[in-house]
């Protein structure tokens, strides 16, 4: 069946009601002050292909970093590349999630596939940006990217 019904207790929407009060003074600054900081190491550097769009109509919140690498410059496809990228112990946050004609609950509804979609899953990786962490974290992942993609290199 599709569809989640997700209940949440009282203190849990005491604490998020709270939360929700520091997104614009805490939450979001630090998420994209991070984010800066990925798209001036990813920007130039050899093998990615875009890193995240932004424009005064549409600013990421940055739940995650998605960049994008391109997989014809690179010795390896998406999988060996967040493998390596876990090896080195930065907390790579994985794939895209499948596209939702893959969902078991509406494959009958499924019209085909979408090629676009699939290869944008292949090639892009999710890193880490989280508020609660400090700017040597955010350099740790770069270092680890940097080593991934120039050993990949071709």
């Amino acid at each position: 069946m599709a569809g989640f019904n997700y209940r949440m207790t009282e203190i849990q929407a005491a604490i998020g009601l709270s939360e929700l009060g520091r997104l614009d003074t805490w939450n979001l600054p630090r998420r994209r002050g991070y984010a800066k900081i990925y798209d001036h190491a990813f920007s130039q550097l050899p093998g990615v292909r875009s890193i995240p769009f932004n424009s005064p109509e549409r600013r990421n919140a940055y739940w995650k970093y998605p960049l994008q690498v391109d997989l014809s410059r690179l010795a390896c496809n998406g999988d060996e590349l967040r493998r390596a990228l876990s090896a080195e112990g930065i907390p790579e946050c994985g794939a895209l999630p499948p596209e939702a004609y893959e969902e078991p609950a509406l494959r009958p509804w499924a019209r085909g596939r979408c090629e676009t979609a699939e290869a944008l899953r292949e090639r892009t990786i999710l890193l880490g940006l989280f508020p609660s962490w400090e700017k040597s974290h955010i350099e740790t992942c770069i270092t680890a990217v940097k080593k991934v993609l120039r050993v990949y290199r071709r």
